[in-house]
């Protein structure tokens, strides 16, 4: 039990349901070592209380550091998302996965992940990357809307009239387009652009259809 517990805790992308099925033979093990004493004793004695409201006591405890330290959290960058974003608008994520962005920003479809999906290094490790690969599989049309190769991101802007961008800090190295994007808000290694294909300089870092050129000047 306490191997399973320990083990399933230490990702940080864990899931409680990982370790739910310890929880069963421990409430087990604790209420027949109760129904144990109390036919020995008859009763229960100050020091199961005790241990019982230090327990608790520590349980609370823990649970208010969590909610107080999030290291890994992205609820920053989701409620900012959430404060500004107009309903419709498009979300990509670039190079990374963040996992409760949706739920903060409370996002009502799924977002975009722009990543090199064609890299053979994703499938063979176990991890969000691949895992998106393999779903991708399954219905290879949404896989086609949603897991963006770099080479679509602006093509994908240029359809949008405000997009949003969620990324690391440094983003802008591998994608250049970012340096007329407006960043937003940062949190941590992460950062917020929103980006405004109607803008002339934006239009044209984009490569959007319709771009004025040097000889369309005159134009």
């Amino acid at each position: 039990m306490v191997v399973v517990a320990a083990f399933f805790s230490l990702p940080a992308s864990k899931l409680v349901g990982y370790i739910l099925p310890a929880i069963p033979p421990l409430a087990v093990l604790l209420a027949d070592g109760v129904a144990a004493h109390r036919r020995r004793y008859g009763r229960l004695g100050r020091g199961w209380w005790v241990s019982a409201g230090v327990s608790v006591a520590f349980c609370v405890l823990v649970i208010g550091l969590l909610a107080a330290r999030t290291p890994h959290s992205s609820k920053g960058l989701g409620l900012e998302l959430r404060a500004q974003r107009q309903a419709g608008a498009p979300v990509f994520l670039l190079g990374e996965y963040y996992f409760d962005l949706p739920i903060y920003a409370r996002l009502e479809q799924p977002v975009a992940y722009v990543l090199d999906w064609d890299d053979p290094a994703i499938r063979r490790r176990d991890t969000w990357r691949k895992e998106l690969a393999d779903a991708g599989d399954f219905d290879p049309a949404l896989a086609r809307s949603l897991l963006l190769r770099p080479s679509q991101l602006a093509p994908a802007l240029c359809r949008a009239p405000v997009a949003w961008l969620v990324g690391p800090r440094a983003a802008p190295q591998a994608f250049p387009l970012l340096a007329q994007a407006r960043q937003v808000a940062a949190s941590g290694e992460a950062a917020l652009w929103r980006i405004e294909p109607a803008q002339p300089a934006v239009r044209a870092a984009l490569g959007c259809p319709g771009t004025p050129t040097a000889g369309s000047a005159s134009r």
